[in-house]
């Protein structure tokens, strides 16, 4: 990789300057031992399930609490006639009912469309609804009337809470979930832009924690 086109912004600086930047700043590349995200998420559940995984204003929430409720949402989907590959369109804001209904979908090997229900036009939701052709809708429990008026007729909408899907199995689901069906679409300039859920590779330096 050539290191002016990685700091071109930093042209002041002279060359071996950059290049010593550029080697120290990427680090060697390692291998990923999981497929998808939430394989990686799963071996965080394994090794420290009872490791905070989310605060939110306060409250807090373990890795195994979040993997026990997507799993049981999952099941609840899926039992309810979800697909891998389908869409689901995930009418959240920031909360740990988002982060259970985002690893609900992957698990189920399905695609998450994620709209913020607090910012997001009449019209836009009647437009993401039709074009990501969702038969299945997550949203907050104050976005249920607003949402019911705009999804399609036959649309399965579930209430997203802390305690959904609680009668449930709470362990991962047994269906087969390949890296390529996992994933989430964003609804950009009037299509829609897929991205698996997949970890190819790493660096050290830019590993999550």
């Amino acid at each position: 990789m050539n290191p002016e086109s990685c700091f071109h912004a930093m042209s002041c600086l002279p060359q071996e300057e950059q290049t010593t930047v550029s080697h120290l700043g990427r680090g060697p590349a390692i291998p990923v031992p999981f497929k998808s995200i939430h394989e990686a998420f799963e071996s965080i559940v394994k090794s420290h399930p009872t490791a905070i995984a989310a605060t939110i204003a306060g409250r807090t929430l373990t890795y195994l609490q979040l993997d026990v409720a997507a799993n049981r949402l999952a099941h609840c989907m899926i039992h309810s006639g979800l697909k891998p590959g389908e869409r689901v369109c995930l009418v959240v804001q920031r909360s740990f009912e988002m982060l259970i209904g985002i690893f609900a979908i992957l698990k189920a090997g399905c695609q998450y469309v994620p709209i913020d229900g607090g910012v997001t036009s009449e019209q836009a939701f009647m437009h993401i609804f039709t074009d990501s052709e969702a038969r299945f809708i997550l949203c907050l429990p104050q976005f249920w009337d607003r949402i019911r008026r705009f999804a399609r007729k036959d649309a399965v909408m579930f209430a997203l809470t802390m305690d959904i899907g609680a009668f449930f199995s709470a362990t991962k689901p047994t269906m087969q979930v390949s890296s390529q069906d996992a994933a989430y679409a964003i609804y950009t300039s009037g299509r829609f832009q897929t991205t698996p859920c997949i970890l190819e590779g790493t660096r050290p330096s830019q590993a999550a924690h």
